[in-house]
């Protein structure tokens, strides 16, 4: 049996190497923080915003914290690592 896959490739599927973005994160009282939105620049300069629907581990380090976040683009959901560097104040997408 043979099966056809389609792969559609889109504008955002290129979530690879370390790439500076802007983040809105929520904080609690007790310190606790989280991403809750991701703006994202593509290849093209355009700017695009996506919600954070999930966030399926976090991993603290010393300098750092890694969250593990969860992503719809065009019906598609992605994992993408999001890590904050505590020391330069800046949000980094890992690939």
């Amino acid at each position: 049996m043979i099966f056809n896959y389609s792969i559609k490739r889109n504008r955002y599927s290129n979530f690879t190497g370390n790439h500076p973005v802007a983040v809105i994160v929520n904080f609690a009282v007790d310190g606790r923080f989280q991403p809750v939105y991701i703006r994202y620049v593509s290849d093209d300069s355009s700017e695009n915003t996506f919600k954070v629907v999930g966030i399926e581990y976090t991993k603290d380090k010393f300098d750092c914290k890694t969250f593990c976040c969860l992503i719809n683009v065009e019906n598609t959901q992605y994992q993408v690592m999001l890590t904050f560097y505590f020391c330069k104040c800046l949000w980094v997408l890992e690939g």
